[in-house]
């Protein structure tokens, strides 16, 4: 709720920095200290294999990615929009965010030659190609 509200009540002491998630200002502390917070994680062994092209689940980088993949075999739309009807398969942050646009009306993307907006990035690539 506090990415709709922009409220972020999470104050480092160091800087002027503020965080929505207390967890995000943890990791945020870490850049203070010189520590590197996913130096052993799964994250960037994740992120790794975007440059060494690994591919250890079937043919995605990622289990997360495979699994979504997967969800695009069945009917199942687990996931509800609570403005509409909208059913969706998966739920990805950004792909929520874009549906929502088509509530709200926001156009974020604008094509710098001529100022139309689109509401998602993709489709803003695809009008530049036609300048």
């Amino acid at each position: 709720m506090r990415t709709h509200t922009g409220e972020k009540p999470y104050k480092c002491e160091k800087c002027t920095r503020k965080f929505s998630r207390l967890d995000n200002l943890r990791v945020h502390m870490r850049s203070h200290t010189g520590e590197r917070p996913y130096s052993t994680t799964s994250h960037l062994k994740n992120h790794m294999r975007t440059h060494t092209e690994e591919k250890p689940y079937k043919q995605f980088s990622d289990l997360s990615y495979l699994k979504e993949h997967m969800q695009t075999h069945t009917d199942e739309r687990p996931y509800k929009c609570e403005e509409c009807s909208g059913q969706f398969r998966y739920r990805r942050l950004e792909n929520l965010r874009e549906h929502m646009r088509t509530h709200t009306g926001e156009r974020p993307y604008m094509c710098e030659k001529c100022n139309k907006c689109f509401r998602q990035s993709s489709n803003l690539r695809a009008h530049m190609r036609a300048h």
